[in-house]
């Protein structure tokens, strides 16, 4: 588990905020670390760190929302050097299945066919599953595909799952698998029934990758490689493919 939203109830970004407040939100934040973060020793290097933090006397003169959000969030990064692992505040909140993502489709010269997005959307949001579709659907003809992933910043592990099951020949293939820490659970992912005339098992398949890809979009990336199913090209990605799907830890108090 491993992004963290700190909201407040009027909204407010930068109001004040009480060292009583302060002590409650360092405390919240351990037990929710310790309990749910999925590196346990990670989650324990933070808890003391930030615990060290609070003793001293580190945050004392942090008197706004929003300075204390940014400086936690630094502290917790420091240690963990996870971009998924963030403090934000409700009012900035985005989540990646709130607004449909939109699939950019063309073909290319050489009957190429070419995909590019920015995030994975989940497929409970019909409208992001329909733009995916469609976009399958444009480049089925095509005699290889091109998945540019280079700004894609993840997303919902679903939506994953839905476009990979396109490049398979069958159903039932295990794609990847979600492990929950705090309640020792593992999420199998397999490959999907699909609409038939949109099956690309045999489609060539290259990947593109930057420095920019993250999470979802590594873990795409990571899956279709090992199975040797796509040839994954551009630079060495942000290097955090593991999945988030269901890690919202809310810190009523900030």
């Amino acid at each position: 588990m491993s992004f963290l939203s700190a909201c407040n109830d009027d909204g407010a970004d930068n109001g004040p905020v009480s060292a009583e407040e302060k002590a409650d939100i360092v405390l919240e934040l351990q037990v929710l670390l310790l309990d749910k973060y999925i590196f346990l020793d990670v989650a324990e290097a933070i808890a003391a760190k930030i615990d060290q933090q609070q003793q001293s006397g580190h945050y004392a003169a942090i008197d706004n929302r929003q300075a204390f959000a940014d400086t936690l969030a630094n502290d917790l990064y420091n240690i963990s050097e996870d971009k998924h692992l963030r403090i934000i505040q409700e009012k900035f909140r985005f989540l990646d299945n709130v607004v449909a993502a939109e699939v950019d489709a063309k073909i290319l010269d050489n009957n190429i066919g070419y995909l590019a997005f920015e995030r994975f959307s989940s497929v409970t949001d019909e409208l992001s599953k329909s733009n995916m579709h469609a976009a399958l659907q444009k480049v089925i003809n095509t005699q290889a595909l091109i998945i540019d992933l280079r700004m894609n910043l993840g997303g919902a592990p679903d939506m994953v799952q839905y476009l990979q099951s396109h490049f398979y020949a069958e159903a039932g293939l295990l794609l990847n698998t979600i492990y929950t820490r705090h309640t020792d659970t593992s999420e199998p992912f397999y490959s999907l029934n699909i609409d038939e005339s949109l099956r690309m098992a045999d489609m060539p398949l290259y990947i593109l990758m930057s420095e920019n890809s993250f999470s979802a979009a590594e873990g795409l990336a990571y899956s279709l490689q090992a199975q040797a199913r796509a040839l994954i090209i551009g630079e060495t990605s942000k290097g955090y493919q593991y999945e988030t799907v269901g890690s919202d830890m809310s810190i009523r108090s900030l």
